[in-house]
């Protein structure tokens, strides 16, 4: 026994440390309860994340402001002055710490930590998409409109502002350079288009149509850089999951 540990010198070190107590011997359920706290733990963090990446892709979408890059610079500007950062960085915190609990199993300790955490980070934001997509978010903006649901209830009560720079509205009149647009708000905003302007789906601005409009503000007027003609209006699928709401709930009133 004594030859061998002379030979292998790393095992006579371990052996050493056992003696002394530094390493202590652990029973095999306790790196099997271990590891069920550490898979529990990545599936809470997993889900918290998933949500709040959802959050944001569903403000997105229905305030509308993934349509504000298409203006170009402009857009992109008011774009990224629209964008949740705190719900972004608080999703990024559960990014990270996810990360730190995957690296405890040795398909991801054994590769370089920016592999792990940006495949990490796409399944949370591939994975968010998909689930701002289903009636969740939804039917969680319904019950905070109706003031049942405490907490993020606020976050979906102010889904209905827009990004900063945009407006949307239907046309009320049209000549060349200015349209006038009313607002789902009701009112009435005077848009001065820039003859380098943007538009995204053509020039033919017509009476009755459905735009988004983009540029400087100012008290009923606007400096327009971009007009994008619009087949709906982005949080129009809100109003439609409420009617569908109020129609169910009539069906089982009736019932």
């Amino acid at each position: 026994m004594n030859n061998k540990l002379e030979k292998n010198p790393l095992r006579s070190r371990v052996v050493e440390k056992i003696k002394s107590g530094e390493i202590k011997m652990r029973p095999k359920s306790y790196f099997i309860l271990k590891g069920g706290l550490v898979i529990f733990g990545i599936f809470i963090i997993f889900i918290i994340s998933l949500f709040i990446a959802s959050l944001v892709a569903f403000y997105l979408r229905a305030s509308g402001a993934l349509l504000l890059p298409i203006f170009g610079l402009g857009g992109l500007k008011f774009f990224l002055f629209s964008l949740p950062w705190i719900l972004i960085l608080v999703s990024l915190f559960f990014v990270i710490v996810l990360e730190m609990f995957v690296r405890n199993f040795s398909f991801a300790y054994h590769r370089p930590l920016i592999y792990s955490f940006l495949i990490v980070a796409l399944l949370i934001v591939g994975g968010g998409v998909v689930v701002a997509k289903t009636s969740l978010h939804t039917a969680l903006y319904n019950s905070a409109q109706e003031g049942h649901l405490p907490f993020v209830g606020a976050f979906y009560q102010n889904q209905k502002a827009l990004p900063p720079g945009a407006d949307i509205g239907i046309v009320s009149t049209s000549s060349e350079g200015i349209i006038e647009i009313k607002t789902q708000k009701g009112q009435n905003l005077k848009v001065i288009i820039s003859p380098k302007a943007s538009f995204p789906n053509g020039k033919n601005i017509e009476a009755g149509d459905k735009v988004m409009v983009a540029g400087e503000k100012e008290d009923s007027t606007i400096k327009a850089f971009g007009v994008r003609k619009m087949e709906e209006f982005p949080d129009d699928f809100l109003r439609r999951a409420k009617i569908r709401k109020l129609e169910r709930e009539q069906i089982e009133k009736g019932d």
